[in-house]
């Protein structure tokens, strides 16, 4: 069985995921059964996913994809290169993935090769436009010669993952079609109002303002040596968190307080975002593949992957107790962070709700 991998975080899951994914099985065979590797409560941007992961994978498995696991949190809320290392790691361990496949604005993969292979031998150029005061995403664009989109910068860092693992998998790059953006159906769903989706969403819309004082609290109580600690810090950050926090009347004051030409709002706002959740820093691949939906195709694949797998595979969370401690360590992080964003919601959540949801199994033919 041909096996693709996405890399993702459908949130929402929109028109234009369900194309790529079907057009990715166009142009590999359209037996191909697709695996996708989600963000789970966090997303990159720096914020809480608009919808549970429970709810996102379900609608996955609904318009094509056949086997949704997660993207842990500390992979799910980082830069591109760690949110390529994470997904490009997990499908690597399956032991399964042929392909993987991405969108992007340019939809020319030797270019994006050409790119990455220029990004690699231009550290000294990189570090000069850094030292001028650029964004770590600017001068990687602009060192890799390759004035692009956010979605080939991504791709480029899928393509150093690849072959930094030697993966033995083909990337294809799928250009993007001209659908409304994720961002703006969040807008437009936040508005009150009701863009056509695949899934209308089930449960109540989150974001990080939804308990914006909560947040600030918590902030307020950090010490600089508990801001110097979170991923993304450097050069001293950790001063200017440290006062905004203590000033800041809201999040976007905070953020605006902080960000600068060289420090870009969704590195603020990822900061903001593991502070308040207590995300680490880490250098350790994620430990575990952990499932949150399939069909009967995914079935097929997670058997074979019980053979094939480098990783434990987790079905049903409460089997998290039987992995080694820094696994466990990466499950109580998500346990941890689903509790704080359960404060989020007008009926506040209780506590325990990564141990009682089980995946989304989709028995329909």
């Amino acid at each position: 069985m041909n096996a693709v991998g996405i890399i993702s975080e459908y949130n929402p899951l929109h028109s234009g995921h369900v194309w790529h994914i079907e057009r990715t099985r166009a142009l590999l065979d359209v037996d191909a059964a697709v695996v996708c590797v989600m963000s789970g409560s966090v997303a990159q941007r720096g914020d809480i996913t608009i919808l549970p992961k429970w709810e996102r994978a379900r609608a996955a498995v609904l318009n094509g994809a056949n086997l949704v696991v997660e993207l842990p949190a500390p992979y799910a809320c980082a830069s591109a290169e760690q949110f390529a290392f994470g997904g490009v790691y997990l499908l690597n361990a399956m032991g399964i993935i042929n392909h993987i496949s991405f969108g992007s604005e340019s939809g020319d993969l030797d270019a994006l090769k050409t790119a990455q292979s220029a990004l690699e031998t231009s550290t000294d150029e990189f570090k000069a436009l850094m030292s001028q005061g650029l964004s770590y995403a600017a001068a990687r664009s602009r060192a890799a010669n390759f004035p692009s989109g956010a979605n080939d910068l991504l791709g480029i860092c899928y393509l150093s993952a690849i072959k930094s693992m030697g993966a033995d998998i083909t990337p294809i790059a799928i250009k993007r079609t001209n659908c409304l953006s994720a961002s703006e159906i969040r807008r437009r769903l936040f508005a009150g109002e009701f863009p056509e989706l695949p899934e209308p969403p089930r449960s109540e819309l989150t974001s990080l303002q939804s308990g914006e004082q909560l947040v600030l609290a918590a902030l307020r109580d950090m010490s600089v040596d508990d801001w110097a600690d979170l991923p993304d810090i450097s050069e001293g950050l950790e001063h200017r968190f440290f006062a905004a926090a203590r000033s800041a009347k809201n999040l976007d004051g905070l953020y605006m307080s902080v960000k600068s030409k060289r420090y870009s709002l969704s590195r603020i706002r990822r900061i903001v975002l593991c502070a308040f959740l207590g995300i680490p820093r880490t250098d350790d691949p994620p430990p575990y593949i952990r499932v949150l939906a399939f069909d009967k195709r995914g079935a097929e694949l997670l058997k074979r992957m019980k053979k094939t797998s480098s990783l434990p595979i987790i079905t049903k969370p409460t089997h998290y107790r039987e992995l080694g401690s820094a696994a466990k360590s990466f499950f109580e992080l998500e346990c941890r962070v689903t509790d704080k964003i359960g404060m989020f919601y007008s009926d506040i959540r209780p506590c325990g709700q990564e141990l009682r949801e089980n995946p989304f199994i989709y028995t329909s033919i």
